[in-house]
Formats: structure tokens, C-alpha cells, sequence
């Protein structure tokens, strides 16, 4: 084997062993997958408020009637800060909700664009609706874009957009424990009736002076 052909085979080896290496780094330093929000894509630059209410922006109340229909609305409101000329687009609700373990994705885009120094909301951008006493939960992200193509005309055309994860929200509305509780009413206490009194026998006695007992009177007779 010639000189020549012994260095290729060291190059060779030395190359394939650093493929070996690279390759798993390569796919570790991957950005996390969509919704993660994990990557340098977070929504620092926008002040984003959200919270599950009734249709008027208020708590949801704390029973229902069972069999009912509970509805639940998600409120946000959302101020963009920056100067003018950082205008953001394609908000959109991501993430997914669970009735009874049941999963539901969320992919609606709300607002086409918000320019800087602009408000919006608060207001309703969603709302979902369960049985009374069912285990319900929310896991909602809140999603938008530097870029003009990613308005809500073409809300699924995402690449890697900006997001703020809110923590799950559990909700639990059950019918309360005592609907329709019957009060017992211990009926009334007697009165103990009277026991008689041992009559009072009078006795002709030969001797007159002498004192009789019965039961509970007691009398001196003069006979």
C-alpha cells in the first residue's frame, strides 16, 4: 500500500469520525417544535394580558345546575409599546384545550395587525362550551409575527413567530354538593304526662287522733 493511498484511508476515517460526532449535535441545537415557545422568539416586546371570563369579561361562576351548558370566554388585551414602524401581525390563539381529557387544538388569528403604540382590548377573541360538572382545562398561547405575510389572511403561514405561553388554567364548575337537601325537623317534645296522685282514702278508725298514710298525702284526721 502506497503512501498515498495510506493517507486517504487516515483522512477518510478521521472525516467519518467526525461526522459520527457532528451529526447528533447538528439535530440537538434544533429549535423546539411549534408551540414550544422555548426558542429566542418570545413576547418580550408586547404587554399581553389574558383570562378566561363570561361573556362579559367577569368570573365564571363557582356552580351550575347539572345537565347545563357552561360556556367560557377568552379575553385578552394586548398593548404594543414600540415606536412607530413596529407594527406586529397575525395574532392568533394557539395551543388547545381538554374537556374530560378530550383534546382540542386552537389555531384562531384575531387581529390582523397592531402598530406601535397601539392598544387592543380587552375583548373576547374565543369561547368553548361543556356540560356542567365536566373536568375542563386550557393550555392558551398567544402568537404574532415581525413579518407582513403572516397577517390574518394567511394565519397558518407562521416562521417562528413571536409567542407568549400562558400556564394551563384548570377549570371547575360542578353543581353544588347539596341541591335539593331536606332539612329534618325533629318533631316537638311532650310534656311528661302528670303522674296521679294516690287518692286519699278516708278510714273511720275507732280512735280518733290517729294518723293515717297513703301514698303521697299525708293528714291527721280527727275523727
Amino acid at each position: 500500500m502506497g503512501k498515498e493511498m495510506k493517507r486517504n484511508l487516515i483522512l477518510l476515517t478521521i472525516f467519518t469520525l467526525l461526522i459520527t460526532i457532528l451529526i447528533p449535535n447538528i439535530a440537538f441545537v434544533q429549535p423546539p417544535t411549534w408551540p414550544d415557545c422555548g426558542w429566542k422568539y418570545n413576547a418580550n416586546d408586547q404587554e399581553i394580558e389574558l383570562w378566561i371570563g363570561d361573556i362579559d369579561g367577569n368570573d365564571l361562576p363557582e356552580e351550575c345546575s347539572s345537565g347545563d351548558t357552561v360556556t367560557a370566554y377568552v379575553w385578552v388585551k394586548i398593548k404594543n409599546p414600540l415606536g412607530s414602524g413596529a407594527t406586529r401581525y397575525g395574532y392568533a390563539l394557539v395551543g388547545y384545550y381538554t374537556i374530560n381529557g378530550v383534546e382540542t387544538s386552537l389555531d384562531v388569528c384575531f387581529l390582523d395587525s397592531l402598530g406601535g403604540g397601539e392598544e387592543y382590548g380587552p375583548t373576547s377573541i374565543y369561547n368553548f362550551s361543556w356540560e356542567c360538572g365536566d373536568e375542563v382545562e386550557i393550555c392558551p398561547i398567544i402568537a404574532y409575527s415581525t413579518k407582513s405575510d403572516a397577517a390574518c389572511n394567511d394565519c397558518g403561514n407562521y416562521q417562528k413567530p413571536k409567542c407568549k405561553k400562558f400556564d394551563c388554567i384548570t377549570i371547575t364548575i360542578k353543581p353544588p354538593e347539596c341541591p335539593t337537601c331536606t332539612i329534618e325537623i325533629a318533631p316537638p317534645k311532650m310534656k311528661p304526662t302528670a303522674k296521679p296522685t294516690t287518692p286519699c282514702f278516708l278510714m273511720k278508725s275507732i280512735n280518733p287522733g290517729i294518723l293515717f298514710y297513703f301514698g303521697l298525702t299525708t293528714r291527721y284526721l280527727d275523727l
